[in-house]
């Protein structure tokens, strides 16, 4: 519960991510860091710090259940994983 407050305190979860990513400092990036894991796994979520994201991405039906692992790059320069038939 504190950690989605302080979640909350510090931009909500995309800001607190691009605070993860921007930070310069290795304590203050690490900090950042265990409270947007945290934060994601109270809702059974987990997208990695380094996934790359165009825009801030809409979940329709809230975060709950997310998972994106390793550096997606989930923009326009993304391959299509669509085939046409």
């Amino acid at each position: 519960m504190l950690i989605l407050v302080l979640n909350k305190l510090l931009g909500g979860t995309w800001r607190l991510k691009q605070r993860c990513e921007g930070s310069k400092s290795r304590l203050v990036k690490s900090i950042l860091s265990l409270i947007y894991v945290r934060a994601l796994q109270e809702k059974g979520s987990w997208i990695s710090v380094a996934a790359h994201f165009a825009a801030v991405p809409c979940f329709p039906h809230g975060i709950y259940g997310s998972s994106f692992q390793e550096e997606p790059r989930l923009d326009a320069t993304a391959p299509s994983s669509s085939k046409s038939l």
